[in-house]
């Protein structure tokens, strides 16, 4: 991992990035002297790990006093070894996707890991906060003792496994303040500035990071202290979060700011007007011109414009308008600026959490009927603010209303159904997969434009209902001249469903 992480950096340069914490402590604890120049160190570092990689290590004997013997109470109950075969599957990457089922079924049915797959299970947990979520309230002493031995999983310690504020490093500061900050806020701010002065910026930013997880009224003072911090990326993010707070004296003046420039009419036809002169003061609103510039085309005083509303709750704009969200989006999206306007609605409501308008504009989306052009990041980050049932509802509404065989690859209910984000319920699964043996029993002809249904096939494959294996098994058009094109993705399909459905079975069985 170190050795993969080096090269990462001598191949950015270190004048692009700098060496992270974590590496930077392996590298001391391996005598290397990190007081040099980055260039120096990294060079050091390679020439060392080079030659470690092509030798082997004998492991030092353990001085001092021997860890402490970890009891597993006789109630904890380890899953059967016909479990652990099938976890050896998912963790080979035979069935990948399927951690998150079978680590949630697992807890379903009070069950435990056995402790040798627990350090694979750690670093899968570092890449899924989720997944974690699920599993860390289920772990024994000993998976916690396991945890405060390795510094690359430190990120993965709560604060109940007796952290002190005054004893710890940044890392471990930011676990504990993350943690006391969605109980005691005020409290977690207050230990925050007995230290802030001292604290590097980039350190800084991180902590802010933080805070933005659980951002309550109350950090509006400690915020609005540090819009005169003598780092310009600081101020900028604190003015950023202040606008994350929809009743602080900073959302309020970024609402009014925006209000002369957008006028409502009858009908709801709303005029927009650019400001005559680009003002002066953005980054007091904490607007970075220069980033705007790059991410919109329209112009720098559209950008402007854009940046604003990309801040500013969108419940902002019902009272304001006094019309409802889907004619507000309609109304932004036909305007002459709705290139601009569109991709601002979902920053903002990305930023402000707000399902309503995530779900009405996901509805507006897809009555376009255009290519979908969201980053990834941002689809993803859209669709996990709908409900499950919000999900199925409008993907199986616009299949049955439109066509049950998805030809646009970048249409929206394409993108969502590929994110493997939501069990699909049965009716979704049916006219997905039903729709598609269909088609390939009438069909003569190959077309390279469905391509994106072997993705399909293989989201399905983690969210249908495992139940729907044996129908789903039947009646493929065996003898369809096209048949041989998709065969193989089809039988990854049903071997993906019927494991899925022996491992829910086997996880069961007492």
């Amino acid at each position: 991992m170190i050795w993969a992480e080096l090269a990462r950096i001598a191949l950015i340069g270190t004048d692009q990035t700098a060496i992270p914490e974590n590496i930077m402590d392996l590298l001391a604890a391996r005598g290397m002297d990190t007081s040099s120049s980055a260039d120096q160190l990294l060079l050091d570092s390679a020439a060392v790990f080079n030659q470690m990689r092509k030798a082997g290590l004998i492991i030092p004997t353990h001085q001092g006093n021997p860890p402490p013997k970890i009891d597993i109470p006789e109630t904890s109950k380890i899953c059967s070894y016909r479990v652990i075969r099938m976890l050896r599957k998912i963790l080979d990457g035979t069935h990948p996707y399927a951690l998150n089922e079978f680590l949630s079924h697992m807890v379903r049915q009070d069950k435990q890991l056995p402790p040798e797959f627990l350090p694979e299970i750690f670093e899968a947990s570092l890449k899924d906060a989720g997944m974690w979520e699920v599993l860390s309230d289920r772990l024994d002493e000993r998976a916690r003792w396991l945890i405060q031995l390795n510094p690359e999983w430190h990120g993965l310690a709560s604060a109940s496994d007796g952290m002190d504020w005054y004893n710890i490093g940044p890392r471990g500061k930011k676990i504990l303040f993350d943690h006391l900050h969605k109980s005691e806020p005020e409290q977690a701010i207050a230990l925050l500035e007995t230290e802030w002065s001292l604290l590097d910026y980039k350190i800084k930013l991180e902590f802010l990071e933080e805070l933005a997880k659980s951002l309550t009224q109350s950090d509006e003072a400690f915020l609005n202290d540090l819009k005169k911090d003598k780092r310009k990326e600081v101020r900028l993010k604190a003015r950023d979060l202040l606008a994350n707070l929809p009743g602080s004296s900073f959302a309020q003046a970024l609402s009014d700011l925006i209000k002369p420039f957008f006028q409502v009419h009858e009908k709801l036809v709303v005029s927009i007007h650019l400001p005559d002169e680009l003002p002066t003061a953005a980054e007091d609103y904490g607007i970075d011109l220069t980033k705007a510039k790059k991410k919109f085309a329209s112009g720098v005083k559209a950008s402007w414009v854009a940046a604003v509303v990309s801040r500013i709750s969108p419940s902002f704009w019902e009272d304001y308008l006094s019309a409802k969200p889907r004619n507000i989006i309609a109304a932004f999206y036909e305007s002459h600026l709705g290139d601009v306007l569109g991709q601002a609605l979902v920053l903002a409501i990305i930023r402000h959490q707000n399902a309503e308008w995530a779900e009405q504009l996901v509805r507006h989306e897809m009555g376009r009927g255009l290519p979908n052009t969201w980053q990834y990041a941002e689809l993803l980050q859209l669709t996990k603010l709908l409900t499950p049932t919000t999900f199925n509802d409008i993907t199986y509404y616009y299949l049955q209303y439109n066509g049950s065989m998805l030809e646009e690859e970048n249409h929206i209910v394409t993108r969502m159904l590929l994110l493997r984000e939501f069990p699909w319920e049965e009716r979704l699964s049916r006219l997905v997969i039903e729709g598609f043996r269909q088609w390939m029993a009438e069909t003569q002809t190959f077309f390279w434009n469905l391509l994106h249904y072997q993705r399909i096939l293989e989201s399905a494959a983690y969210n249908v209902p495992p139940s729907l294996v044996d129908p789903f098994g039947r009646d493929w058009p065996y003898h369809s001249p096209v048949w041989p094109r998709w065969e193989a993705a089809v039988q990854r399909f049903l071997k993906t469903l019927s494991f899925r459905k022996d491992m829910i079975t086997a996880l069961q069985e007492k």
